[in-house]
């Protein structure tokens, strides 16, 4: 696992320009401007990132061949563009064999600054379309990353229930603009990173439903315990599931352990509309769509690691939308196993 001073040598070594924006509790996290990621948050300069970061990230040596390679999968917080069989998939009945990145999308050509505690990413691209639409969209794409506030400060208990807890947050605010005006439907898409070895907890309806897109699930993933799926991230075995909007309620956690034995909790916060369009399809199922958030339980191909991932409102297309801003939010909490089940429980509504 790779720290903060670990991952900043190593961008500096290659050139590669960041920023830093610390946040509650001395816990740090570190924007790039190649491929807008956020990493982190780490709690301490020798400390892991509690996001997966690619082990190429490891040393400045590795991670100039990774860039050479064309690499794109750095790991940390990204922002894509939605529908993913859309403009990463050329051909739906060859998802495997057609998937690719486009380079406007990731690495992008993101300029970045700070200004007023904020650090900001922006960048404008141009994708092709290959299965819902055969047009080109030109996006403009905004990303306001700032410190956020404790949920617990709420709740009459939430002072107690944060003795002896470390706590950050931060807020990430992404306006899509269609520049064009004649964009095919495109959400944000954020997708989260995540190092295997912990449960993500998905609170939900018992109307819920799940749709697998690729790989094997595991069952976890398909059926729900009580009020929530409790999925294993193993990243061991590969598979996409997507959840409808209707049944989930725009919240979800991650709930793993570091190496001294403390957990931890990475909650993230979105605007859930179970009446948005949320354009995202099965692949082999035309018409599939309204999935809110998907998982990914990564195996070698793109490295061990999992994915928590939130969508935000479409534009374009039928939606008559030319522009919408979404706000993704992730909290983190370290502490005690007992303390974080308790916070995990008042936060989500189910135990780890």
């Amino acid at each position: 696992m790779i720290t903060y001073r670990q991952l900043t040598d190593v961008l500096d070594a290659n050139g590669e320009t960041h920023r830093m924006l610390v946040l509650q509790d001395g816990i740090k996290i570190v924007i790039t401007q190649r491929g807008g990621r956020i990493f982190g948050p780490f709690v301490g300069d020798d400390s892991p990132s509690l996001t997966w970061v690619n082990p190429a990230l490891a040393e400045a040596e590795s991670f100039a061949a990774f860039i050479r390679e064309g690499g794109w999968n750095m790991g940390g917080e990204r922002v894509w563009i939605a529908p993913e069989i859309q403009y990463n998939i050329r051909d739906r009945a060859d998802f495997w064999g057609s998937h690719h990145v486009p380079t406007a999308l990731d690495p992008a050509n993101y300029q970045v600054y700070s200004i007023h505690g904020e650090i900001i990413l922006s960048t404008v691209m141009e994708l092709q379309a290959y299965n819902l639409s055969r047009d080109t969209a030109h996006l403009g794409l905004k990303r306001h990353i700032q410190q956020g506030k404790n949920p617990l400060a709420a709740l009459r208990a939430g002072a107690e229930m944060m003795k002896g807890v470390r706590f950050a947050s931060y807020q990430h605010t992404v306006t899509l603009d269609d520049q064009g005006q004649t964009a095919p439907v495109s959400e944000s898409w954020n997708l989260t990173q995540l190092n295997p070895g912990g449960v993500l907890l998905i609170p939900c309806t018992p109307a819920t439903e799940a749709s697998p897109y690729f790989g094997d699930p595991a069952p976890d993933a398909l059926a729900p315990q009580g009020s929530a799926y409790r999925i294993a991230i193993t990243g061991e075995r590969q598979y996409k599931v997507g959840y409808k909007a209707a049944g989930v309620f725009g919240r979800m956690g991650y709930v793993n352990t570091l190496e001294d034995g403390q957990s931890y909790l990475l909650l993230r916060n979105f605007f859930n509309n179970p009446t948005a369009t949320y354009a995202e399809e099965v692949p082999d199922q035309v018409g599939a769509n309204g999935h809110s958030i998907h998982v990914y339980n990564g195996g070698a191909q793109f490295g061990r690691n999992g994915e928590m991932e939130a969508s935000g409102q479409a534009i374009g297309g039928s939606t008559g939308r030319c522009q919408t801003t979404d706000v993704f939010t992730m909290s983190v909490f370290v502490g005690g196993a007992a303390q974080i089940s308790r916070i995990a429980e008042a936060l989500l509504g189910v135990q780890p």
